[in-house]
């Protein structure tokens, strides 16, 4: 029997306007129109090699969609043992003796690094762009920036921070240093936040970042409207915290890592989880006190410390009184985790029926655990959300690949008006996706995660 699953959780948010959108002819995949524009003789190699990428390039082989192309592999200088078929640069040219390098990352930043090094190891090589195949898209496209409105952007994720005071094994993050220019939130995002309908706050670890807390505070006085989102391992979440997120409703999600103390500490480095329970406890009080109507959740990654863990963590959820319990897939380390024992919990947790459960791309690891089911629901994001990195980049989500602008030199309503954006939404409302990873979890041909438990 296969089980079902629960999607991660999430505030109801509102559908953009419908407006007409040009039919572009584009790819399934970023990869795959890379790989299209290649020479029918080529010989390409992938770098970096990600899970995006190797989901992208299982597709195109399983598909037989390379032409006359071959595949010679994956380039990734640190790919960790969930990435075995990687070899580093200089030993996947010499083994697969490519005519080209394909770069796929979403950074622009680290293809601009990789580029570099690649033409001065090895000059012969033809280097391209995955991306550079959408951007080229951009310039066919006639302006109709009047049709894309900052009215539109009903949800806005900002990354204030990538600090964090803890370093969590399973992290994806490489650098802790990075913190957002205050400029960015309290003003240049501020002609979207009297139409916008939630604002979610994300980091590293936002409740440690000196302005993140005074920025918060102003939101219910002069935008009583607008629903905050907080992601947070817990540990700094102190009153003043509670008493703004009591005040304006919305959702937040806490890390809480680890069913023990003991396997706490042995992801994160110390042992925090009474303090976390402690501040949970906390809000849950004030939230009924308050008759507030925020969401609380908490949740954890599943890792081979804690995945023996699930049900005690399910328990703690009930015992605080959050409202429900998430659970996500270290995919770094998913060689690692049993499958035997997640199944067996997930069973117990569904007979129990103690608390709505939830998990967030279990399927990415266990395939089986999920079922596959037809996504007719279309992915709105890029028309109606914006996603601003750390650095003042703007996407229209985590996942795009597309950078649509940035507030260090650009104005939010430029951005949004850009060609740029339009061509992304334009890709992905006609349901081709290019300009979004193989694996995004709204991606109409991956699976979509259905309710595990009924709850209460």
């Amino acid at each position: 029997m296969k089980l079902p699953i629960l999607e991660a959780p999430t505030i109801d948010r509102p559908s953009s306007s419908s407006r007409r959108i040009v039919e572009l002819d584009w790819s399934h995949s970023l990869l795959e129109r890379a790989v299209s524009a290649l020479p029918e003789n080529a010989r390409f190699l992938v770098a970096p090699g990600g899970r995006n990428a190797q989901l992208a390039m299982a597709d195109l082989l399983e598909n037989k969609l390379l032409g006359g192309r071959t595949f010679v592999g994956y380039a990734d200088d640190s790919p960790g043992p969930h990435l075995t078929d990687c070899r580093k640069l200089e030993d996947a040219v010499s083994f697969g003796n490519p005519t080209h390098v394909l770069l796929c990352s979403r950074r622009p930043e680290l293809e601009e690094k990789l580029h570099a090094r690649i033409q001065s190891k090895f000059p012969h090589l033809d280097i391209r762009s995955a991306r550079s195949e959408i951007v080229h898209q951009f310039s066919s496209i006639e302006s109709h920036s009047r049709t894309r409105r900052l009215e539109d952007i009903a949800n806005v994720v900002v990354v204030m921070c990538k600090t964090c005071n803890l370093r969590c094994n399973f992290c994806y993050q490489s650098e802790f240093e990075s913190r957002m220019d205050p400029s960015i939130f309290t003003e240049k995002l501020a002609p979207v936040y009297p139409h916008a309908r939630l604002l979610s706050l994300v980091g590293g670890e936002v409740t440690f970042y000196r302005h993140a807390l005074p920025f918060a505070q102003t939101i219910p006085s002069r935008f009583p409207h607008l629903q905050m989102e907080l992601t947070t391992n817990g540990v700094g979440f102190n009153t003043d915290w509670a008493d703004v997120f009591c005040a304006t409703g919305g959702r937040i999600g806490f890390s809480v890592i680890a069913g023990t103390g003991k396997t706490y500490e042995a992801i994160a480095g110390k042992d925090c989880l009474s303090q976390v329970a402690d501040n949970i406890s906390h809000v849950v009080a004030l939230r009924d006190k308050m008759k507030s109507n925020l969401e609380l959740t908490i949740s954890a990654v599943i890792t081979p410390q804690n995945q023996h863990e699930l049900i005690d963590i399910v328990h703690m959820g009930h015992a605080l009184g959050v409202d429900c319990v998430g659970f996500g897939a270290d995919t770094m380390s998913d060689h690692r985790l049993n499958h035997e024992i997640i199944e067996k919990q997930i069973r117990q947790i569904r007979s129990e029926d103690q608390i709505k459960v939830y998990v967030d791309r279990i399927g990415m690891v266990f395939p089986d655990l999920v079922p596959k089911l037809d996504n007719t629901t279309p992915c709105t994001s890029a028309a109606d959300s914006i996603f601003v990195e750390v650095n003042g980049d703007v996407f229209v989500c985590c996942q795009s690949h597309i950078r649509i602008g940035s507030l260090k030199d650009q104005d939010i309503e430029y951005i949004w008006r850009s060609r740029e954006g339009y061509a992304v939404e334009a890709d992905v409302v006609s349901g081709q996706c290019a300009t979004c990873p193989q694996d995004c979890v709204y991606r109409p041909p991956t699976v979509k995660p259905q309710q595990m438990t009924n709850g209460s």
